[in-house]
């Protein structure tokens, strides 16, 4: 019987943006700059892991709503860490080998609204919410950076890390009532599934397993671009949740929200990855 163990938090060193920025690249990746915000007032950084020129990419992107978001990049960053460094984590092994295996590469961007993450703001400098940006045909410049770098990658797996006001994590693909997402959607409930054992805690659907609006980023990812394969991009989002403990002091709120995004990933990362499903397994909760 093979058992998964979850992950347990990562304390967050610097919630500052040039702390921030200051403890990247993770082991193992490369940094670029793909592009600026609005005003050319910071840079738009890319990590790449692995061979991001493969056929089998997933695209990462955190923090599009910097000021509530701060997690979501480091949930991010600590999770390419301990992709890079299987043998730290001997309960996790076998299934980090899986996705090191499986994926030929993984990219992602830190801070999508770089500008908002530095200013504590949802928006961009100009005011706008980039994650409802996707469908303007004249689209803020973080809007169209995240573009340019999709289109160039063609992942075949795309999610949106963000965070929620409730304790609970959630997943979600696009949109159930249009069956834009009817050829993956039991891949996210699959995750779902994983994620909530791993935590000990019901993971939940985000809205009605998805209900994406037109300028969001997983919508136009999952119907506009294509992989490389010329076809649909499997796309989704995280919700980290907020404390499970009422009255948490910081440090334990902020433990608890970088446990739910490490596990989002590796359920996310399992869930769309056939190697996985050629294993039988029981999942238990870490810690």
């Amino acid at each position: 019987m093979n058992i998964i163990k979850g992950f347990e938090g990562f304390y967050i060193a610097d919630r500052n943006y040039d702390g921030f920025i200051s403890s990247l690249p993770p082991t193992n990746t490369e940094m670029e700059i793909i592009g600026y915000s609005e005003g050319n007032d910071f840079p738009i950084y890319g990590v790449k892991y692995g061979d991001v020129t493969g056929k089998n990419v997933l695209f990462l992107v955190s923090s599009l709503h910097s000021s509530t978001e701060w997690s979501t990049a480091w949930s991010c960053r600590n999770f390419l860490e301990i992709l890079s460094n299987p043998n730290s984590h001997p309960d996790q092994k076998k299934y980090i080998d899986l996705i090191n295996n499986y994926y030929d590469g993984i990219y992602w961007i830190p801070i999508g609204n770089p500008w908002g993450y530095n200013n504590n703001s949802r928006l961009n400098k100009n005011g706008v919410d980039i994650n409802r940006d996707f469908a303007d045909p004249n689209p803020q410049s973080e809007t169209q950076v995240i573009k340019t770098i999709v289109n160039q990658i063609k992942p075949s797996v795309l999610f949106d890390v963000h965070e929620k006001i409730s304790p609970s994590l959630a997943l979600a693909s696009i949109d159930e009532g249009e069956d834009i997402d009817n050829t993956y959607r039991h891949k996210t409930q699959r995750a779902i599934e994983i994620s909530t054992m791993l935590l000990n805690r019901q993971a939940q659907h985000w809205g009605t397993l998805g209900g994406a609006g037109a300028g969001e980023l997983r919508r136009w990812a999952g119907t506009v671009p294509k992989n490389k394969d010329n076809e649909q991009i499997e796309s989704g989002i995280i919700e980290i949740g907020d404390s499970n403990t009422s009255g948490s002091v910081e440090n334990k709120m902020i433990t608890w929200r970088t446990k739910q995004g490490i596990n989002a990933l590796f359920s996310i990362t399992l869930a769309f990855n056939p190697l996985f499903e050629r294993n039988t397994i029981m999942v238990n909760k870490g810690g």
